[in-house]
């Protein structure tokens, strides 16, 4: 047996080999040509800060990530695939806390700026959009140290990507515009009472796609509707039974098959809960989607770390969980906690990973989740009117146009 495979191996090593050496060059080529050509993306920052008395819903916030959407190349060709080493771009919305002080950001695409410029005056037209330095570089490039010490991870959808968290309608709707809530009114509540020496970043890493997903999404969809019958298990005993005795009986008579019994249709009534949650599903698969990605730190000095904040941070994201459809809970592998053995060594290798991933804006590799602009509005929007949050930074008046009566020269 071995001479045979001996024999068979000495005559194509020489087509397989090369073979394999070429994928495995391949992977190589593609690591070093993606690597080189995310390294020189040209990144910017751009605050935004609206109107203390700012009247628009999340709604508006859904069409400024509706114009992200456009980022999408709807599918890069070969040659940018494998010879400039091209991803498709992805955008950044952020919140920088510290000190009780609260600002939003947008992180994107030096060509990408006039896009998001436009979209946001679009729909908050008293805005004020400043391009600034990135906030992380105010800490050193090496984070936890003898200074400062940070917890935090990333966050991913619970349960599959076809089932839709809990959104901005549900608190909005069916209320009076003085009795509505606004989601991000905790966070913000909790982030304005920061103490000096004390900071959290929070990041949604947005990458348009295509529809491919909503295909996995319609099958889940179609199963929680029943209307995907259940596979039939077939019985091989009895069938094999009733051919060996055919086939023993067939010089005297002729064989007998028994019939397959026609199914009856059965009429599928949903409960009122079930049918809320595939009218809930089909909507998300409807709109806009990205693959996201989201993380978030809170550092400090480590005379004054608390964990007060980490609480309230995980107390935001548990506003948009429900037990029928979906929720927001934190991805362990990257849970800064760690177990023994090699306890200590492994939390801070975490952490460090962390903070290298969010300072440079890395999308996840294969743990993100599909989000649609509904969703991602609902996480992130710039408040109304209804926050009273000290620490966040507003435009303090609305740009007003010179009187009609003005004389002019």
């Amino acid at each position: 047996m071995i001479a045979v495979i001996y024999n068979i191996w000495s005559n194509i090593w020489w087509l397989v080999i090369p073979v394999i050496l070429f994928f495995i060059f391949l992977k190589f080529w593609l690591f070093y040509i993606r690597i080189s050509y995310i390294m020189n993306m040209k990144w910017i920052t751009l605050r935004i800060r609206v109107p203390k008395d700012n009247p628009r819903t999340p709604l508006a916030m859904e069409q400024i990530f509706s114009a992200a959407y456009s980022t999408f190349s709807h599918g890069l060709r070969l040659s940018q695939i494998y010879w400039e080493g091209m991803v498709e771009d992805w955008t950044s919305f952020e919140i920088a806390a510290a000190g009780g002080s609260v600002a939003f950001y947008i992180r994107t695409q030096k060509n990408h700026r006039h896009l998001f410029e436009s979209a946001v005056y679009s729909q908050y037209s008293d805005a004020e959009i400043d391009l600034v330095d990135d906030y992380t570089n105010i800490l050193p490039s090496v984070v936890p140290n003898n200074t400062y010490n940070l917890f935090g991870a990333e966050m991913i959808l619970a349960n599959k990507d076809a089932f839709p968290i809990r959104v901005w309608s549900y608190w909005n709707q069916p209320l009076e515009k003085e009795e509505r809530a606004d989601t991000m009114a905790v966070l913000l509540e909790a982030l304005s009472k920061l103490k000096e020496g004390e900071m959290v970043w929070f990041q949604i890493l947005i990458r348009p796609t295509d529809a491919e997903w909503t295909k996995e999404a319609k099958k889940v969809i179609a199963k929680e509707a029943k209307r995907t019958k259940p596979e039939k298990k077939a019985n091989y005993i009895k069938k094999s039974g009733e051919f060996l005795n055919n086939l023993f009986l067939s010089p005297f008579q002729q064989p007998v098959w028994e019939e397959e019994k026609e199914e009856k249709k059965e009429v599928i009534r949903l409960t009122p809960g079930e049918s809320d949650v595939v009218k809930a599903m089909e909507i998300k698969v409807g709109k806009l989607a990205f693959e996201t990605g989201m993380r978030w730190m809170y550092i400090a000095r480590k005379d004054v770390f608390s964990g007060s904040i980490i609480t309230s941070f995980l107390g935001f994201f548990r506003q948009f969980n429900t037990h029928n459809m979906n929720g927001i809970k934190p991805d362990k592998p990257t849970l800064t906690i760690g177990r023994q053995p090699f306890k200590q060594r492994g939390i801070w290798a975490k952490k460090r990973r962390l903070f290298e991933r969010y300072r440079y804006r890395v999308f996840p590799k294969n743990k993100f989740s599909m989000l649609n602009i509904e969703e991602l509005a609902t996480i992130y929007h710039y408040p109304s009117s209804i926050v009273e949050a000290p620490g966040l930074q507003r435009v303090e008046a609305k740009k007003g146009t010179p009187p009609s009566t003005l004389p002019v020269e």
